[in-house]
């Protein structure tokens, strides 16, 4: 009889030590949700070759696999200033791996109607963010966070994590194309269920924001990690969420500016009903 106990209590750990474990999602492992984008284009010096970087993700609704990323990304429309850039390129190219395979490929994006369709305007007037839907997800090794979101009211979490690509200097443009994600650590400024006001110095004026939250970094904030998936902890399940887009960056006061993630979804939504 005490045997039977034993093996009885022995079963039951391990039940419940695998669905802990399948719980939880492994911080490390999150690296594996951030897409690397870039385009090329030519600036005002002709001799010259600019290099537009930025990060990008994955989600799957109703069947149809979408890319996400920051809309300052995807079109050229500045989301700091609300202007658009000169000469940005028709084509933008994600890294990605076909099925069965090891070798990079570059998908080519074609965003042409894109950057003129999209409404211009700054980050806190208008969500950061814009998706595009990948009809061929299929052919690739494609991770997406639609089973990570963050679906709850319930707020506990203090910290942040964000893969991303930040913009290397000139002289490393030679392996662009293979470079590796950068982590950016944070303590949430503002939680995604509140709105925010600061101080805005390109208008110079106190703004209220109720689109984004806001995340300080531990580290210095570079260019490049805009349109990367934004994951909060939540210790009363020890588990990594989704929740947002990275839209904007202060370099001098390490600030994170996210899109909140109930903007993403209900377009998603919004998208697929029409």
């Amino acid at each position: 009889m005490k045997s039977s106990k034993i093996k009885i209590l022995i079963i039951l750990f391990s039940v419940y030590h695998i669905s802990f474990s399948n719980a939880q999602t492994d911080r490390d492992s999150l690296i594996k949700y951030s897409y690397y984008i870039y385009g090329v284009y030519k600036g005002n010096d002709i001799n010259h070759v600019n290099i537009t970087q930025g990060t990008c993700f994955f989600i799957k609704y109703k069947e149809k696999t979408f890319l996400v990323s920051a809309k300052h990304v995807l079109t050229s429309w500045s989301a700091s200033n609300s202007v658009k850039r000169g000469n940005y390129p028709d084509t933008l190219y994600v890294r990605l791996r076909k099925v069965n395979q090891n070798e990079f490929t570059f998908y080519p994006l074609d965003i042409s109607s894109l950057k003129n369709d999209e409404k211009e305007d700054f980050y806190f007037n208008e969500p950061d963010y814009c998706f595009i839907e990948i009809k061929d997800a299929n052919k690739f090794q494609i991770n997406s966070i639609e089973n990570l979101i963050f679906r709850n009211s319930e707020i506990t979490i203090q910290n942040a994590l964000i893969f991303g690509y930040p913009e290397l200097d000139d002289d490393d443009f030679s392996n662009f194309r293979l470079r590796d994600a950068s982590c950016i650590e944070g303590v949430l400024v503002s939680s995604p269920n509140e709105n925010i006001n600061y101080n805005f110095a390109v208008k110079n004026k106190q703004i209220f924001d109720s689109i984004n939250y806001a995340v300080k970094s531990k580290s210095r904030v570079k260019p490049g990690y805009s349109g990367a998936p934004v994951f909060l902890y939540k210790p009363s399940t020890k588990q990594w969420i989704f929740s947002g887009v990275t839209s904007q960056g202060i370099t001098e006061d390490s600030l994170i500016f996210i899109v909140k993630p109930n903007y993403l979804l209900s377009n998603l939504k919004e998208k697929i009903i029409k």
